[in-house]
């Protein structure tokens, strides 16, 4: 029989997880008999007053609960105490805590309508709070709501600063299900208003987490009316599982977060959200299924800046490694922005399946939507677009085996100034070397941008493996992208700035350096519609493809197909441009290309329009394209180009031009 430190050896932190559930089990049996379930019910809270469930003593250490606790707390309703803030703990220790008791916490907040000054809010609520480390195999519910607050004067609050289901400040080893619910209330004030919620955890660890079990957190900002200043409706984090160490999870892990209404006559309105599956500040080891749902709400601003975009949602987030087997899945939208005198944002940025500052190790599926909001801004501009969002990214090497699935629309916007409706989506993309055996599935769709006077962006860019270093690809990879519509005015005279863009990029595998590829690739670019009415203006609505760019050489066995088409490009402006050519590329590279495989590239250019200016149909293909290298091939190569329909009063050009083999700096 292999003694303890030999299975640690061997099994390691594992190996250490269920030694923790054997050693809990006999400190269970050998303590006493539970006695009765404790129920605790607090009324009338308020001034920050605290209440328990239970209050575990210091000793023994570590504290053993068997017992199931159920706690009510209420604020207060009384018009006599405008602050109606409190704080509630299930159970509380202040020392290492073992608990199996079923603990189940509700925490609401009063309702208060006074003068000046409203306060109903939850300053902390939780099921589980150990002050060192918690070990768990209790089923956990808690659920917080804000009340509601209404103040003539000042400013009203009904928000939640800290809730979760179970927090330690050290280690947290859990195996019991926990289902937590958060929401914040309604707040109506003369100045300011509150309804947002600040932190949301499922579980948290101020050290490691390991868990088996699965997790639910839903949470929901309120609905904030502020007459004379800000008006706060948003989820600023929320977290199925949370650790500033290691995570190892097993557990199915599902969070849903959405923004509130946020409205104010004067002030800025804030209704975004961000969420995470679950967090590492250091590495992440999962093999649970992992689901987010995220989604900003409605602002409203007559006076500042209107903001429900989506920020930072994750399934997966680790400040070092990702290893993962489990299926990720995540849902983001912005809400809805209407402003008339400052910034109007309904993006999403800096959002995906899985990000790791480190390495990612990944065989799970993983798949990533992302939809942009509407905003209306009367004078100003706005965005509704989605930026950096991907399926998997790694700030180091990124192994992938599953399949990546990822889709990108960009909003919709009305307004004065600069609008921006992009879409772009990245399948993969590691800062340095990258190795994919999986199939990708990218799409990315511009969405609607109109403009009375400025700039309009409704492009689309959509990339299946990117690699800063190198790049090593057998999976089938397609990566399609659609231009959206892009319309601006340019009602300023000479207005050169009121440019329409409605392009499009596809890229199957892209490198900073090599590309080894064995896999099938398909891109598909078809550019949108673009129309300005700015004088010396530019309307852009080109399709561009490529199957395969390597910054350095490029090595080919698979198939690869790039296809692209113009869109729709109007400009009636004054000495204003239309572009709506097309360029496809099998494989580039800027230095050697060896082909083997059998590639395919075709080029139509599509509809140019310029009532005073030039027009541009064009459409240009290349099959093997080398920048200053050789290009060796022993494949099937076809390149077809098709020229547009061009209408122009200086210049009108719908020409065609394919090339098989073109090496530019070398022989082929």
């Amino acid at each position: 029989m292999r003694g303890l430190s030999e299975v640690m050896r061997t099994e390691g932190s594992r190996a250490m997880w269920r030694c923790n559930l054997t050693l809990m089990a006999v400190l269970l049996a050998l303590s006493a008999a539970a006695t009765a379930q404790i129920d605790v019910n607090e009324t009338d809270l308020h001034d920050g007053e605290i209440v328990y469930g239970f209050y575990a003593p210091g000793a023994p250490i570590p504290y053993i609960n068997l017992e199931a606790i159920n706690l009510w707390a209420w604020g207060i309703s009384d018009p006599n105490y405008p602050d109606g803030s409190f704080y509630a703990y299930g159970l509380y220790a202040g020392v290492n805590l073992i608990n199996s008791g079923a603990v189940d916490v509700n925490a609401i907040g009063g309702t208060l309508n006074v003068p000046t000054g409203a306060y109903t809010s939850i300053s902390e609520a939780g099921g589980l709070y150990g002050a060192a480390d918690v070990n768990n195999t209790g089923p956990v519910a808690v659920t917080v709501i804000a009340g509601t607050a209404d103040a003539n004067e000042g400013s009203a609050a009904a928000h939640i600063t800290l809730a979760y289901g179970l927090y330690a400040e050290a280690d947290a080893n859990n195996a019991g299900a926990i289902m937590f619910s958060a929401s914040a209330g309604t707040a109506n004030a003369g100045g300011s208003a509150y309804a947002f919620i600040t932190e949301a955890y499922g579980l948290y660890a101020g050290g490691d987490a390991n868990n088996i079990t699965d997790i639910t957190v839903a949470v929901a900002a309120g609905t904030a009316d502020g007459n004379e200043d800000s008006a706060l409706a948003h989820v600023r984090e929320a977290y199925g599982l949370y650790a500033d160490g290691d995570v190892n999870n097993a557990g199915d892990i599902a969070v849903s977060a959405s923004g509130g209404t946020a409205i104010t006559d004067s002030g800025s309105a804030h209704a975004w959200v961000s969420a995470q599956g679950v967090y590492a500040g250091k590495s992440i080891d999962n093999t649970g299924n992992v689901t987010v749902s995220a989604a900003g709400g409605t602002a409203q601003a007559s006076g500042e800046g209107a903001y429900t975009q989506a920020t930072s949602t994750y399934g997966l987030y680790a400040g070092e490694n990702v290893h993962n087997t489990g299926a990720v899945a995540v849902d983001i939208a912005s809400g809805t922005v209407d402003a008339n005198d400052d910034a109007a944002l309904a993006h999403i940025m800096d959002s995906g399946g899985i990000r790791a500052s480190g390495d990612v190790n990944n065989t799970g599926d993983v798949t990533v939507t992302a939809t942009a909001g509407t905003v209306t801004a009367d004078n100003s501009g706005g965005m509704a677009m989605v930026m950096d969002v991907v399926g998997i990214y790694a700030g180091s090497d990124a192994q992938n085996a599953g399949t990546v699935t990822v889709t990108s629309t960009g909003g919709t916007l009305d307004v004065t100034g600069d609008a921006k409706a992009f879409a772009e989506a990245t399948g993969v993309y590691a800062q340095a070397d990258a190795n994919n055996t999986g199939d990708m599935h990218i799409t990315t769709t511009g969405g609607t941008a109109n403009s009375d006077s400025d700039t309009v962006n409704a492009m689309s860019d959509a990339t299946g493996l990117y690699a800063g270093g190198s790049a090593n690809n057998t999976g089938d990879i397609e990566a399609t992208a659609i231009g959206g519509t892009a319309t601006t005015n340019g009602e300023m005279i000479d207005d050169d700035t009121a440019t329409a863009f409605a392009m499009c990029g596809a890229v199957g595998v892209s490198a900073g350096a090599d590309v080894n590829n064995t896999g099938t690739i398909q891109a598909t670019g078809t550019g949108g519609t673009a129309t300005t009415g700015g004088d010396s203006a530019y309307a852009y609505a080109r399709g561009g493809a490529a199957g395969l760019s390597a910054g350095d050489s490029a090595l080919n066995t698979g198939a690869i197909t790039a296809t692209a088409t113009g869109g729709t490009a109007v400009a009636y402006g004054d000495s204003a441009t239309a572009h709506a050519g097309a360029q496809a590329e099998g494989v580039y590279a800027y230095k050697d290309i060896d082909n083997v495989g059998l590639v395919t590239a075709g080029a139509t250019g599509g509809t140019a329009t310029a009532d005073l200016g030039d027009a541009h149909a064009y459409g240009t293909a290349y099959g093997l394209h080398s920048r200053t290298g050789d290009v060796l091939n022993t494949g099937n190569v076809s390149a077809t180009a098709t020229g547009g329909i061009a209408d122009g009063k200086n210049l009108a050009a719908a020409d065609a031009n394919a090339i098989g083999l073109y090496a530019y700096g070398g022989d082929a």
